[in-house]
């Protein structure tokens, strides 16, 4: 596999080459072909993207091509651009690029101050696949002797969807898990498969992201559809089961900076059974202070667990945020560490998007 090094050094044009070869690499032609014609148009100079080569942050860390991308496919979803969305699926059955860059160029001529209001919200994700690599976590932790009840605390949760992750339905080739009639979660499973045999008692969940979205305004759930790639349908109908079921079960998030909410939580004394603190592609987006902080707030409650009030810690990260000395920016991991001990164990590489997961790298 082709292994992207973390760049801070691209022109606005330069991310988005960079984007498009990371969205062709990971199966969306439509998002990658839409990056490759901006970057051209921004090399070229086309006032009609003045939004976009004016940009004054960093293209890469603010995900500029995803909220332009994003953009576009809200546009589309909403029914903003109706001459676009005959160059989308499901009214597209074939790619046609030339065509819908030009459809792209016309509405964003007309419609430039919606567009430019859309760029300033950061992409919001929720990949509900991810939640397959975290339950391999939690299954090794079962399979370990980690007593129950279980306290589950999620950083980073966005709109909550993998906080209830026990009631997805889990299949691979080889090891299948949970409900009969949850929504799917599958992938292609390589590595060596959990112990399955394990039932989970779940006393409490609690989750919190800086800027939390809410299932039940339509806007901010457009915005979650909008940064799914537009030809990987598949993707929006996990979603789409995702939000159907964290409005069956309520889900709130506490709108919190994450080390501030943890200190919160694992201030008190450990509750008896397993608190197990979780997060997926998350590590990387807080500052290196605020990671630091999250940390020091983990370890630090560690050292006041034992047999009966345990303390996990479960991650689905890229290597890169876990460990400065590495920079390949696509080696990603599930890992989790365990108190009291504090003992690590790697269990697996996982796709970012859960596409695959197999042997953990040496």
């Amino acid at each position: 596999m082709h292994r992207a090094r973390l760049r801070d050094d691209l022109t606005i044009a330069g991310a988005f080459r960079f984007q498009a070869d990371w969205c062709l690499e990971f199966g969306s032609p439509l998002t990658a072909g839409i990056c490759a014609r901006a970057a051209q148009a921004l090399e070229g100079g086309d006032e009609r993207l003045s939004m976009l080569a004016g940009w004054a942050g960093h293209p890469i860390k603010d995900a500029l091509p995803m909220r332009f991308c994003g953009a576009l496919h809200a546009a589309v979803l909403s029914g903003r651009a109706s001459a676009l969305a005959n160059h989308y699926p499901p009214i597209a059955q074939t790619l046609d690029l030339d065509g819908l860059w030009q459809a792209a160029l016309a509405w964003i001529e007309g419609d430039r101050d919606w567009v430019t209001a859309f760029l300033k919200d950061a992409p919001q994700t929720n990949e509900t696949r991810r939640s397959i690599g975290l339950l391999s976590g939690f299954l090794a932790l079962k399979a370990a002797g980690a007593p129950g009840p279980f306290h589950m605390l999620e950083l980073g949760a966005s709109a909550g969807l993998n906080l209830h992750w026990d009631k997805f339905r889990y299949k691979t080739d080889n090891w299948s898990w949970g409900p009969p009639n949850g929504p799917l979660m599958d992938t292609d499973w390589t590595a060596p498969p959990p112990q399955t045999g394990q039932t989970f008692t779940i006393a409490s969940r609690r989750s919190c992201d800086l800027n939390p979205l809410n299932i039940h305004d339509e806007d901010a759930v457009l915005k979650l559809r909008a940064f799914i790639w537009a030809d990987q349908t598949f993707r929006m109908d996990r979603l789409n089961g995702a939000i159907d079921l964290a409005r069956r079960e309520g889900v709130q998030i506490d709108q919190a900076s994450a080390d501030d909410w943890l200190n919160e939580q694992l201030s008190p004394p450990l509750p008896e059974g397993s608190t197990v603190v979780y997060h997926s592609i998350f590590y990387q987006y807080p500052p290196e202070e605020v990671r630091a902080r999250i940390a020091r707030i983990i370890h630090g409650a560690g050292q006041r667990a034992d047999a009966a009030h345990q303390l996990h810690w479960v991650r689905m990260e890229p290597l890169a945020a876990l460990t400065p000395s590495h920079t390949d920016a696509k080696t990603t991991v599930i890992d989790t560490i365990s108190w009291p001990g504090g003992g690590r164990k790697t269990l697996a590489e996982i796709d970012p998007h859960a596409r695959f997961v197999r042997s953990p790298p040496d």
